[in-house]
């Protein structure tokens, strides 16, 4: 999902689950509003934490990491998910510069 798919899919108030996989200090420097937030490490312990019934979208720095979490959580058989093309800095620079960037 492109940074713009995600703003317009917040605009809208499309029923969506953000899973940010990055780390606790980078959340202390930017975060999308509504986020569950699981560092990468703990997704599969801790994947009884992710709602399952509506998309979800994983997001980390640059999009590598939230990749990871997908491939994590479709071995346990979650679906309809999303990767955010470029991470939470491309959707800074694209979608909602107000956010801060590292």
């Amino acid at each position: 999902m492109t940074p713009l798919e995600l703003k317009k899919h917040l605009a809208d108030q499309t029923a969506l689950t953000l899973l940010d996989v990055r780390e606790p200090f980078e959340h202390d420097i930017c975060l999308i509003p509504g986020s569950i937030r699981i560092p990468l490490g703990q997704v599969a312990d801790r994947a009884a934490e992710i709602p399952t019934d509506k998309p979800i979208v994983s997001i980390c720095h640059h999009g590598v990491r939230s990749l990871r979490a997908i491939n994590i959580l479709s071995q346990l058989g979650f679906k309809d998910m999303h990767n955010l093309d470029g991470g939470i800095d491309r959707y800074a620079q694209e979608a909602d510069p107000s956010l801060a960037t590292y």
